[in-house]
C-alpha cells in the first residue's frame, strides 16, 4: 500500500515540476531506514532508473528531469 501511495505522490510531483522545466527534487523520510540504504526512483513506463540516493539519518533526496509526466515508484535496496 505504501508503494502505491508513494507512486501516486511522485507522479503528481513530477507533473507539477514539468511546468517549470527545472526538473524535480524529491526529499523523503522513511522511519527506521538504516544509513547506507539505496533509495531508487524508477520510471514505471520506461523501466529505467531516474535517480538514486543513499539514505542518511532516515532521509534521502532524489533529483532529475523527465520529458513528460510519468508514474514512478521508489525502491529501497540494501541495509533496510
Amino acid at each position: 500500500m505504501k508503494q502505491i501511495s508513494v507512486a501516486i505522490l511522485i507522479g503528481v510531483l513530477l507533473a507539477s515540476c514539468l511546468e517549470k522545466k527545472e526538473g524535480f527534487t524529491i526529499t523523503g523520510h522513511i522511519d527506521g531506514i538504516k544509513d547506507g540504504t539505496w533509495v531508487k526512483l524508477y520510471d514505471i513506463d520506461q523501466q529505467v532508473s531516474l535517480d538514486s540516493a543513499i539514505s542518511k539519518n532516515e532521509n534521502f533526496i532524489l533529483k532529475g528531469m523527465v520529458d513528460h509526466p510519468t508514474l514512478c515508484w521508489v525502491r529501497c535496496e540494501g541495509k533496510m
